[in-house]
């Protein structure tokens, strides 16, 4: 810290000529990993933990003074961190997600837009890089809003040089950013720091409105007080006195709520008595939206005040217009009282200004419920300004303006009635009465605010305060306006008041037609607002990664903050849109929240498992199979809770641990809008505790008609009677239902079948149906399908339905005449299905699968298939299947050959895969058909698999019928016994062969057991023509042949291209500033953008690659010339394997690397098929710093890259700083590579792991000479493993002698000196060495019985006082030539009290004497299960203590089980 801190000094005395952004990061002290070694995000609560949370930031730029921003107190293991750009480079904006805390925001992982000359990059403010990454809550932001890349990657606006912020008590809030001003530049932010639209909005909408309303009212005062008309001007006067009121409300009521604009004012002026005083004085003064404006104007940002202000002036304008109207209503109708005042024409003009100012002030104010920055109930609106603001500002202004002339014109239309002169105000208060029964949800403003326009946002359908209602509450105002005008031009005259005054027709009409357009345009934008996304929610959705859905964490923290509630508006206004229940902010509270707000919400089970170790506080719950009783109450509780929801999709897959009263909790519950339901993997299976109240939940289900996808996938428990509880149910949207393996062998519910199927049959919109494995539905359930209609049906499933065993057999007939008549179907597989009779098969004659892309009937029609006779229909229907794609017919050989010829002109134009295994072998009946099929086969030039394997009896004529076939895209072909010994086709083979040359996409071709191919069809295939064809995946091939038809480069160049091309199809490059990057599996496109920004970063300090073998060799090429010269970790763990498409890449990869001499760990785990060009780069690298290396499987067999071991050996030797070193499995070292280590010093070592380099596949036997004799001087060593190294000579081990390993805590030799072992006769001087080893803990000899007497005894005085573990399995037993030394052995083993484990399985030769050696209670500490071949007798005595008493039955099953699993299982975990 303190050189953080003096490098922070340092840097402002000498101020850096380009930007530079230091920042301090919420962290935790340790990351959780999974099993992978991957960061496991969901046992971390980010919220709570505030992991990623941005808590000081700093801005320092040459153009523009710095300054630290302090938002949020810090923490313990916070990071500091400090990017610094390049010249060139600039800041153009950033993106967090942001979480209100309080009123204040929490900013979670920000990101650094950097835009250079050629692109925009995106670069965490952490430098750190993480896939998967972390879900951090939130709704994703941009500073500023401009910043948001468009599709191209570009961002538009000119550079960002600071931040606005305001300071609060405690902390600063970031209000907006700085741009960097150019006098060349006609953005408007870059010279003001907002939009045009702001400015306006601010001075002319607000400023200049406000104040020239209150104008023309005073001038209406003057009016009215000089024409003596008092009334009015009490009335209008009450009208001006109303916003004081109502804003000294607004501003109290906003000061008790946080937010940073309060929290500023708090830091301006501590005294809350002092903050009232000011507020009055300017309200009573009306200077207080002057104030207001000179806060916007300098912080760029509306103050939330200059709404309240805005909201009051409505009142008074209404109020005013009200009033207004009401004098020009009169004079028009002709009123005496008016019309006497004589009033000239401009005075009648300076009043309709005044109406029409106020007008448009109220209709500003309330389509600003409609805009971004307002909102209603709590829910923002959706639109900025734009021509939809503009034309909801005019269509308010008509409403408002109607409603307004309404009410006059019931006052002066009921004028000397019954209700005398208050007519009109009394229409106001029914009004106000029928707003608050129609808007229950509504404040009390609201229902006041409906007197003058509808209270609501227009733009929104599914408000809480409905449009519809207003508008009916309008037209009925209307007809009450309207109606006593139409009766006083009528007979009817009679009937009205006597003071009733009748409006000239020409304003009713200008009035009328005010009225019709003000509807028209309301209805107009209410259809456009259905169309019009919630911005918030997709900016929600934006930073989901599982997408469509919004996380619960995000959602509570966009509008209820960490402590608030989500408003009930916001939860109506999802429609579609569901809340996805995760783990971060979950707790009873929200859980409550979500029952309360009826929020559409999804449950998964790592949500549900999560509430039930909640609400069963301290019991430790692991789910999945948990036993434990305890925890039944809580998930009752958690289901009953889960009742209360509104459920739209649930996912409990494998909760077998749910109790069958916790389902009975279901009971009741009504998800009428439930959509998504999977109980599959376990949930009612054998070890499910809730099999016996399942009913519940099928009830539950049954009445959800919203219900598109239901999945009971293994449910194999559910009795019939629970299956039953669906009877009647309609699931008329049901797409999607599973239902594999609920109804086979041993399954409770089979009787239950027929009900679910019943219902089923009625679901016309189901698209996807499986029933895999359910062979013991019976027939007449099967047969309740009679009639179905699926019309929409894609995908049918029914593996393994009607095999041996089937009881539905005679119910796969009406089955199939429902499947014949689907049009739709796009999947039909009916794998394993011998026993569907031929009638069932007939059904489909005259069937229409048009749409048909996937057909699966392997094993239908094989030896013991019962409808061979109706292949025929099968294959006549197949054969109009023009779209085709996947055809599987193994193992079909009893298809006749008329079936076959069927098939006879079908056009299969889109065929990718085709499948015919042992169709056409020995007992095939088909094989005079096999010519039709191979006929249509060659006019499928989309084929990419075609799979014959033993086929031998295709006839040579049949084969070519392929000639002039064209398989361009063939990648995957296999001929397995086609051509054997037995095969009628070898004459075709040339045909079949010239075919195959033409595919240059070929990566894999099997010909095993095609002996009988002549070599002249061979030469049909052309030199070079599959350039991507890998030998070993080219079984049967001819070496000398394969070697011409495979291009020298393996085709990798061909490919480059390809990789290229889709390496660039991405809009932002990778960031370049990163210090950490942890991925695993990356994808070829974001491997690519990620490794071209790391080629020009300096920064870079931990690199870890897990599983990402998709990247492209191009992409890794990227890295030629990159200067990692920081970097301290480099990890790639099967990057470049077998599979690897980046495997030519490598070496640009390693030439990085050597140059990185501040590497500390490196890490090669199964990258094999690195070439040894590439290992070669290395040569003159200085690791000088190196710590950890590791290359497991690196070069072993297969391995591409031995013959570079040397030079990575060589470099390794010079390692001095080397802590670690493994080479698993690299058994394919040249001895002359080990023999580069020759005076190689690794005085640090403390690990050395070589186990099975020096086996019987071994070539580097005779360096390992070399490398013992460097072992040896390593005095650091505490683990040393050699487990499979029998070939080690015995002067090799001779080269230890003097060694001294007094750190060295673990050892294992494991089968080192067996029976086939050539270093026998070097055990000796090893044994001495371990036996100078005080410090051991685990030693290991497994399978050593070669061990001469004589080096057992070199044990002699050793004293082993830490030894905890000891294994000599097989060392004394038959055939060993070390039995005369066991006693040796055991008295230093007696020595040894802190022995846990000892293992001497199979050595029954040692001597009783032996033991004897051993003193009683010398072990007290060993465990009985962990003693295996050691005598019972023996170990009573040594272990005594007590322990004379155990049982013979106890300790034989321990000793049993444990021999069992020693030698695999012990040897596996470690």
């Amino acid at each position: 810290m303190a050189d953080y801190l003096a490098l922070m000094v340092n840097e402002q005395e000498q101020p850096s000529a380009t930007c530079e952004i230091v920042a301090t990061l919420g962290r935790v002290e340790e990351l959780p990993l999974d099993g992978y070694g991957t960061v496991d995000w969901q046992r971390i609560d980010i919220a709570k933990v505030g992991f990623g949370m941005l808590k000081v930031l700093e801005m320092r730029h040459p153009e523009h003074s710095s300054k630290v921003i302090q938002l949020h107190p810090p923490g313990e293991h916070d990071l500091e961190v400090r990017l610094s750009l390049e010249p060139g480079e600039e800041v153009v904006g950033f993106q967090v997600k942001e979480v209100k805390d309080g009123g204040a925001s929490e900013f979670y992982d920000p990101q650094v837009l950097i835009r250079d000359a050629t692109a925009v990059r995106m670069e965490p403010l952490s430098q750190q890089f993480f896939k998967p990454s972390p879900e951090f809550p939130g709704k994703l932001r941009w500073l500023p809003a401009t910043a948001q890349p468009d599709p191209e990657g570009k961002v538009q606006g000119s550079e960002v040089v600071g931040f606005r912020a305001i300071q609060g008590v405690q902390r600063d809030h970031i209000l907006g950013v700085v741009h960097k001003v150019s006098f060349w530049s006609f953005d408007a932010r870059s010279w003001t720091g907002q939009s045009v639209m702001f400015w306006i909005d601010i001075f002319l909408l607000v400023l200049v409105l406000y104040y020239a309303d209150i104008l023309l009212d005073l001038k209406q005062l003057k009016v009215f007080a000089d024409q003596r008309l008092y009334d009015y001007l009490r009335f209008n006067a009450l009208g001006l006195l109303i916003p004081p009121v109502l804003t000294v409300w607004e501003a109290c009521h906003w000061l008790q709520q946080p937010s940073p604009e309060r929290d500023h004012f708090d830091h301006l002026v501590a005294s809350k008595l002092m903050q009232k005083i000011i507020i009055v004085l300017a309200v009573a003064t009306q200077t207080h939206v002057i104030l207001l404006v000179m806060w916007s104007v300098r912080f760029k940002q509306k103050h939330p005040l200059l709404q309240g202000a805005k909201n009051a002036e409505v009142a008074e304008s209404a109020i005013s217009a009200l009033v207004q109207i009401n004098f020009l209503v009169s004079h028009f109708a002709g009123v005496t009282a008016i019309t006497n005042r004589n009033l000239d024409s401009a005075t009648l003009q300076t009043m309709a200004v005044s109406i029409l100012v106020s007008c448009c002030s109220t209709g500003l104010s309330f389509a600003g419920k409609d805009k971004k920055d307002g909102s209603v109930l709590g829910l923002p609106g959706k639109v900025d300004w734009s021509p939809t603001m503009v034309s909801l500002v005019l269509v308010r202004a008509m409403e408002t303006a109607s409603r307004m002339v309404a009410f006059n014109i019931v006052q002066v239309s009921l004028r000397g009635g019954w209700c005398g002169h208050l007519g009109g105000p009394m229409a106001v208060l029914f009004f106000v009465a029928a707003a608050g029964l129609c808007f229950p949800e509504a404040e009390i403003s609201d229902v006041l605010a409906s007197v003058v326009a509808h209270p609501g946002q227009i733009l929104e359908p599914q408000s809480l305060l409905p449009l519809w209602r207003s508008l009916v509450l309008h037209a009925l105002l209307i007809l009450v306006a309207l109606l006593p005008q139409v009766l006083l031009r009528t007979e009817y005259k009679a009937w009205m008041p006597k003071d009733a005054k009748e409006i000239p027709a020409i304003y009713l009409l200008g009035w009328l037609a005010v009225t019709a357009c003000s509807f028209l345009g309301l209805m107009i934008l209410y259809l456009l607002g259905r169309r019009l996304k919630q911005p918030i929610f997709e900016q929600l959705r934006e930073g989901d990664e599982r997408g469509g859905s919004i996380p619960l964490s995000s959602f509570i923290a966009a509008f209820a903050g960490k402590q608030g509630q989500v408003p009930k508006a916001v939860a109506a206004a999802l429609g579609d849109d569901v809340v996805r229940v995760d783990i971060a902010n979950l707790d009873k509270v929200t859980l409550t929240e979500l029952m309360t707000s009826q929020c559409p919400v999804s449950f998964s089970r790592e949500a549900f498992k999560h509430l039930i170790r909640l609400y069963g506080k301290d019991i430790d719950f692991e789910g999945d199979r948990d036993e434990s009783a305890e925890i039944a109450p809580a998930i009752e509780e958690v289901m009953s809770d889960l009742a209360l929801c509104n459920v739209v999709r649930l996912d409990l897959t494998g909760c077998s641990f749910i109790p069958a009263a916790a389902w009975q909790r279901l009971h009741g519950a009504d998800w009428r809008n439930l959509k998504i339901a999977r109980f599959d993997l376990w949930c009612f299976a054998g070890s499910s505790k809730g099999v016996d109240d399942a009913a519940d939940l099928l009830q539950v289900l049954g009445k959800a008609t919203t219900l598109e996808e239901l999945v009971f996938y293994d449910c194999t428990q559910i009795p019939a009677a629970a299956w039953q509880r669906l009877h009647g149910a309609d699931w008329r949207n049901l797409k999607i239902a599973r239902f594999d393996r609920s109804f086979g062998l041993n399954r409770k519910g089979v009787d239950g079948a027929g009900d679910l199927l019943q219902v089923l049959g009625k679901a016309t919109t189901l698209e996807e149906l499986v029933f895999c494995e359910c062979n013991h539905i019976p027939a007449a359930a099967w047969q309740r399908l009679h009639g179905a209609d699926w019309r929409n049906l894609k995908i049918a499933r029914f593996d393994r339905c009607f095999g041996l065993g089937s009881k539905g057999v005679d119910g796969a007939a009406d089955l199939l005449q429902v499947l014949g008549k689907a049009t739709t179907l796009e999947t039909l597989v009916f794998e394993g299905c011998s026993q569907i009779p031929a009638a069932a098969w007939q059904r489909l004659h005259g069937a229409d699968w048009r749409n048909l892309k996937i057909a699966r009937f392997d094993r239908c029609f094989g030896d013991d298939s019962k409808g061979v006779n109706g292949a025929a229909d099968l294959l006549q229907v197949l054969g109009k299947a023009m779209t085709l794609e996947e055809l599987d017919f193994e193992g079909c050989s009893q298809i006749p050959a008329a079936a076959w010829q069927r098939l006879h002109g079908a056009d299969w134009r889109n065929l990718k895969i085709a499948r015919f295994d042992r169709c056409f072998g020995d007992d095939s009946k088909g094989v005079n058909g096999a010519a039709d099929l191979l006929q249509v086969l060659g006019k499928a030039m989309t084929l990419e698999e075609l799979d014959f394997e033993g086929c031998s009896q295709i006839p040579a004529a049949a084969w070519q019928r392929l000639h002039g076939a064209d398989w361009r895209n063939l990648k995957i072909a296999s001929f397995v016994e086609c051509f054997d010994d037995d095969s009628k086709g070898v004459d075709g083979a040339a045909d079949l062969l010239q075919v195959l040359g033409k595919a240059m996409t070929l990566e894999r071709l099997d010909f095993d057991d095609c002996s009988q191919i002549p070599a002249a069809a061979w030469q049909r295939v052309p030199s070079g023509a599959w350039p991507k064809l890998k030998p070993r995946k080219a079984p049967g091939v001819p070496a000398e042949e394969l070697q011409r038809f495979v291009a020298p480069s393996g085709g990798v160049a061909s490919e480059h291209k390809e990789d290229r091309e889709v390496a660039t199809k991405v809009a932002m490059p990778g960031p370049r500033h990163l210090k950490v990057v942890r991925a695993r599996n990356l994808e070829a496109n974001k491997g690519d953008a990620l490794l071209q920004g790391l080629s020009q970063s300096t920064t870079l300090e931990t690199l870890d690659f897990d599983s990402c073998d998709q990247i492209p060799a191009a992409a890794w090429q990227r890295l030629h010339g990159a200067d990692w010269r920081n970097l301290k970790i480099a990890s790639f763990v099967e990057c470049f394997g077998d599979d690897s498409k980046g495997v030519d890449g490598a070496a640009d990869l390693l030439q990085v690397l050597g140059k990185a001499t501040t590497l500390e760990e490196l890490v090669f785990h199964r990258c094999n098929q690195i070439p040894a060009a590439a290992w070669q780069r290395l040569h003159g690298a200085n690791w000088r710093n190196l710590k950890i290396a590791s290359f497991v499987e690196c070069f072993g067999l297969n391995s591409k890259g031995v013959d570079g071991a040397a030079d990575l050996l060589q470099v390794l030797g010079k390692a001095t700083t080397l802590e670690e070193l493994a080479f698993h499995r690299c058994n394919q070292i040249p001895a002359a590579a080990w023999q580069r280590l020759h005076g190689a010093d690794w005085r640090n070592l403390k690990i050395a792991r070589f186990d099975r380099c020096f086996d019987d596949d071994s070539k580097g036997v005779d360096g390992a000479a070399d490398l013992l004799q460097v072992l040896g001087k390593a005095m650091t060593l505490e683990e040393l493993d050699f487990d499979r190294c029998s070939q080690i000579p015995a002067a090799a081990w001779q080269r230890l002698h003097g060694a001294d390993w007094r750190n060295l805590k673990i050892a294992r030799f494991d089968r080192c000196f067996g029976n086939d072992s050539k270093g026998v006769d070097g055990a000796a001087d090893l044994l001495q060495v371990l036996g100078k080893a005080t410090t051991l803990e685990e030693l290991v000899f497994h399978r050593c019985n070669q061990i001469p007497a004589a080096a057992w005894q070199r044990l002699h005085g050793a004293n082993w006082r830490n030894l905890k573990i000891a294994s000599f399995v097989e060392c004394f037993g038959l055939n060993s030539k070390g039995v005369d030394g066991a006693a040796d052995l055991l008295q230093v083993l007696g020595k040894a009290t802190t022995l846990e484990e000892l293992a001497f399985h199979r050595c029954n030769q040692i001597p009783a004497a032996a033991w004897q050696r051993v003193p009683s209670g010398a072990w007290p500490k060993l465990k009985p299960s962990k003693t295996p071949g050691v005598p019972e007798e023996e170990l009573q005595r040594i272990c005594g203590d007590g322990r004379q008493g155990w049982a013979h039955a106890e300790t034989s099953a321990f000793s049993c089980r444990f021999v069992r699993h020693w030698s695999v299982a012990e040897k596996e975990c470690r």
